[in-house]
């Protein structure tokens, strides 16, 4: 059983990270409600996650050329449901509070 309050870090080679960092990424951009402010750019950072892993040397030949498309996929026309491309500001970038509690 896991505990919430338990925190295991792992030691994964770079490629396994950002290959598990992705698959968080996805799954948010999934959970999220297509209301989310936060899905254009979910969906910008699993594009650029997935081109870097398209070029990672440790990928086998054939897992580069799938990730390589899907790359494209989320890169080029946004994918099923996103929010659009264009945000304000205003939600882009966020002032600091003068004090903090």
């Amino acid at each position: 059983m896991c505990s919430e309050s338990v925190i295991e870090e792992v030691a994964l080679p770079r490629v396994e990270a950002l290959l598990a960092g992705t698959l968080a990424l996805m799954t948010g951009y999934a959970q999220a409600g297509a209301e989310s402010t936060h899905r254009a750019m979910m969906a910008s950072k699993i594009a650029c996650n997935l081109s870097e892993l398209a070029a990672h040397p440790q990928l086998s030949d054939a897992m580069r050329q799938l990730v390589r498309r899907l790359a494209g996929d989320w890169g080029g026309a946004q994918p099923p449901h996103a929010a659009p491309a264009a945000l304000p500001a205003s939600v882009l970038w966020h002032r600091s509070p003068a004090t903090l509690q």
